[in-house]
């Protein structure tokens, strides 16, 4: 039988049950030290890391508006447009022209912007008036003055020690600057099957679970009683052979995609309201790639010989497990039958400092393959490298800069509580990958598997210190704004102005079967002209961006 290896290194002094310090894992790996805890109690890990200075400052409650009943736009600031006048025409005459068109009264100009446009507050709907002000000929452009936010943070306790979520600066060269992405998407509707030693009752993971199944055939090392079955409950994946302790491996992982934010505990994950499809395959001392093989096929929606179909089928599959050998034709089967099913089959590209070429299946053809870069943005030094990389994402330093993620506090049972620890690999690289893709999903369904992997790697961030990092290091941010969404668009005269959001590198615009000629004005605002020759009725209305569309929605046409 293959055996599975864990793509994690573990960072600490490790106790056996007796009191004594525990024999190393097969791999040089060790246990954190972390204290451990009881139910609904978090310790900080002994030796994990450094915590930032302050936790972000919460937004103070904002007076409450003068006209209570009429709700505070959560777009705009209420009332006012920004306008540009084409040079010479009478802006009076525009306002009072543009006020009758759209219903509001009282127009003024507030004062001249340092770019030459105007601010114009009014009493009355802002977005008709700026609709009605981009159709007059006497304006070049108008927009509604945008509320600009702090990006997206989390109040987690833990969240400042997870340093590779947190914006790109000088000491978090490494993070996936996760805060302008979780301004757009949460995950909601996204799933991510974790392939790994299965799930637990973490409290910061309730409502993250979504089905599952237990795909261990060997009753031994299953640990729990049985074979295969359909419960992929974690029951410690301890090894007596090796003296190791449970890793708790699926728990750490999993609450890196998808730890519940803002619920008052631990940590934040990447995609914190996806949902995580736990695949149980890496049993008492590691696991079968046989076992592996079905449950890839199976977590995709693929059939399995006597089982029933997944019914929660993932499209993006987080595998943080490997093996040192060749692709053989099964393996590579399989990760292609993943792919025709629609999903991202994500690989840990292993922990060896060697060549990811050698390690399954991160090297089979259509695999997604990471590395782990450290908080400088250096390649780890204990990652796989190479041409078999896509891209790299966190993994953690070692002992001064690991990943906090969930875990539980009992060394052998599911019976001590939980807690938080550190971990450094590319076991927790690939969960941040997985993450994102999620993020990208629940914004966009309809991205095809190519047009996932293009935003991932083509939104990267060059690394020159990770050698053999592939296209660089993930980015959250810059992946996220290439999916374009477009909310409404609204016809006056010949101009077309469309609201939404990730419109900064749109591309193209689209009325019915025609292209229009287009402004970008901000991330959510798009001016446009009908196209010449447009038939009168009703047209579909989308954008594009590199390629990627958005859904549509319908105009109607004088």
């Amino acid at each position: 039988m293959t055996t599975i290896m864990l793509s994690a290194v573990w960072w600490g002094p490790v106790l056996g049950p007796n009191g004594m310090p525990a024999l190393p894992g097969p791999v040089g790996t060790q246990r954190p030290g972390a204290t451990p805890t009881t139910a609904g109690t978090t310790a900080a890990p002994t030796d994990g890391p450094t915590a930032q200075p302050s936790t972000p400052a919460t937004p103070s409650t904002s007076a409450a508006p003068s006209k209570p009943a009429t709700p505070e736009p959560t777009d705009h600031i209420r009332g006012q447009v920004i306008v540009r006048f084409v040079a010479g025409a009478d802006r009076d005459a525009v306002l009072q022209r543009a006020a009758r068109a759209s219903g509001v009264t009282n127009p003024q100009v507030q004062r001249e912007l340092a770019t030459g446009a105007h601010l114009v507050q009014v009493a009355g709907d802002a977005k008709a008036f700026s609709a009605a002000l981009a159709a007059d000929p006497g304006v070049v452009n108008a927009q509604v003055n945008g509320k600009v936010r702090r990006a997206a943070t989390a109040t987690d306790p833990r969240y400042p020690q997870q340093w590779s979520l947190h914006p790109v600066t000088d000491t978090s060269a490494g993070s996936i600057n996760i805060g302008p992405a979780w301004d757009r998407s949460l995950g909601a509707g996204a799933r991510v099957a974790v392939l790994d030693s299965g799930r637990t009752n973490h409290p910061d993971l309730v409502g993250a679970w979504l089905g599952g199944y237990d795909f261990i055939a060997d009753a031994i090392d299953a640990g729990d009683g049985n074979g295969r079955d359909g419960d992929p409950t974690d029951p410690g994946d301890y090894c007596l052979d090796t003296s190791e302790v449970s890793s708790w491996h699926g728990t750490h992982v999993a609450g890196i995609v998808g730890a519940r934010r803002n619920n008052g505990i631990g940590v934040a994950g990447v995609a914190p309201t996806a949902r995580i499809v736990p695949i149980r395959v890496l049993g008492r001392c590691q696991g079968s790639e046989a076992d592996l093989i079905d449950a890839m096929v199976w977590a995709a929606g693929g059939k399995v010989p006597g089982m029933a179909p997944n019914p929660y089928p993932a499209r993006v599959l987080n595998m943080s497990l490997g093996i040192e050998a060749g692709c053989y034709t099964e393996m590579g089967i399989a990760v292609r039958a993943v792919r025709n099913l629609g999903a991202l089959p994500v690989v840990a590209a292993g922990n060896f400092s060697k060549d990811a070429s050698t390690f399954s299946p991160g090297n089979c053809q259509g695999a997604f393959t990471v590395a782990s870069n450290t908080r400088d943005a250096g390649r780890a030094s204990y990652s796989n490298y190479g041409l078999a990389v896509n891209l790299a994402a966190p993994g953690g330093d070692g002992t001064s800069n690991p990943i906090v993620s969930t875990i539980l506090a009992d060394t052998y049972t599911n019976q001590g509580g939980y807690t938080y620890e550190g971990m450094s690999g590319t076991s927790m690289a690939a969960p941040h990958v997985a993450g994102v893709a999620a993020l990208l999903l629940s914004l966009n369904p309809r991205l095809t598997l190519a047009q996932l992997e293009a935003i991932l790697v083509e939104s990267a961030r060059r690394a020159p210190s990770c050698d053999g990092c592939g296209a660089g290091i993930l980015d959250a941010a810059a992946a996220v704004a290439r999916v374009p969404q477009l909310a409404s668009a609204g016809v006056s005269g010949q101009a077309l102005t469309l609201s939404g959001s990730g419109f900064t590198r749109v591309t193209e615009v689209w009325v019915g079967s025609k292209q229009a000629s287009f402004t970008t004005v901000d991330d959510r605002r798009i001016t446009a002209t009908l196209p010449a020759g447009l038939a009168p009725g009703r047209h579909a209305v989308w954008v594009v961006t590199g390629g990627v569309r958005s859904g549509t929605v319908l105009v109607t046409v004088g």
